[in-house]
């Protein structure tokens, strides 16, 4: 079981659904209760229609601070420059209630910094302290993952529901907020231990030979891909099996372990229909009323999808299940036959 080979199991029909069929189960549920889209299409109008939280006046500040620059680094301080300018003039901060994929409700207005909207200028609001932006950061994330608890337990329900699975089903919107909010600190710890150190290696290295920091750099983003990839189901662990996090985590990286080609080719076929979609979305003029079609089509795949990493989390799950038990019997019934 601990290889990708427990997959070839002589009996056929316990197999797991296929990535496609877990897909097209997705669409399939997503399209039977087109209640389960609300949270997204409320927080996508949010973003589109609401203010902007600026952060323009923190960063003149930061920028006033800055020296002046040499002949040498002119380039690089171009670039930076450039760089804050438009973060500055258009990030909105209240994007945060969008948070990482599977720890946020899907959104694609949080790609789009739009500053108009059909009835002209958004308003602006402005942090004006490096306090406050701090508590703004902590507010909107603890917001942002009580969304998506609303937004997950509704459609959790509703696969196990829909798929008759004897599995527990989602815990209460503020058990699983609690358990979101516990998750999301254990990455943020996890990132600060390996970021400081593999930043420092890597200024390091590039002082020494820029070719060897730059491919320390893409050597370490490959790493981190990969180890969020293992945690890709432990959110489906803490919603479809009320785990607690370690163990949800501890699932996750077997199961992508086992089935790591099926894990490759789910992730593949969500990145390929998200952005597909997404780059016909926004073509659509943010000013214009028809964004309300490009969000309402956002949202029905973006449920699907996440609905589909929901149903091939379960199918496996049942299925390593049942290879435990299976393997289990013939190591009893093979010690009974030693003796």
């Amino acid at each position: 079981m601990n290889d990708n080979k427990a997959f070839d199991s002589e009996n056929e029909t316990d197999r797991p659904l296929g990535v496609l069929e877990c897909v097209a189960h997705g669409f399939d549920i997503t399209a039977q209760r087109p209640y389960l889209l609300l949270p997204m299409l409320l927080l996508d109008m949010f973003l589109w229609l609401g203010p902007r939280l600026s952060l323009e006046r923190l960063i003149a500040d930061f920028v006033a601070l800055w020296p002046t620059p040499t002949p040498e680094v002119m380039p690089i301080y171009q670039i930076l420059h450039s760089w804050q300018a438009t973060l500055a003039h258009e990030f909105n901060l209240f994007t945060l209630l969008s948070l990482a994929p599977t720890l946020g409700v899907p959104s694609l207005m949080r790609e789009q910094m739009t500053l108009t909207h059909p009835w002209g200028e958004r308003g602006v609001l402005l942090v004006a302290s490096g306090w406050g932006l701090l508590g703004w950061v902590v507010l909107l994330g603890a917001i942002g993952l009580w969304l998506n608890a609303l937004y997950l337990v509704p459609l959790g329900r509703a696969i196990i529901e829909d798929t008759a699975s004897p599995l527990p089903g989602p815990p209460q919107v503020s058990v699983l907020w609690r358990q979101l909010a516990q998750f999301t600190l254990y990455i943020i710890g996890m990132l600060l231990m390996v970021c400081g150190p593999g930043l420092l290696l890597i200024n390091i290295l590039a002082n020494f030979n820029a070719t060897l920091g730059l491919f320390t750099l893409l050597s370490g983003f490959t790493l981190a891909m990969y180890i969020l990839l293992q945690l890709l189901f432990t959110v489906p662990g803490l919603l479809q099996l009320r785990r607690k996090v370690l163990p949800a985590v501890q699932e996750s990286i077997l199961l992508v372990r086992v089935d790591f080609g099926g894990v490759v080719g789910l992730v593949s076929i969500a990145l390929l229909l998200l952005w597909g979609f997404n780059i016909i979305w926004e073509l659509v003029d943010p000013t214009s009323w028809f964004t309300l079609f490009s969000i309402l089509g956002h949202a029905i795949i973006a449920t699907a999808l996440t609905a589909a990493l929901l149903i091939f989390y379960q199918t496996r799950l049942a299925y390593l299940q049942s290879l435990q038990a299976s393997y289990a019997t013939r190591a009893a019934q093979a010690s009974a036959t030693d003796v």
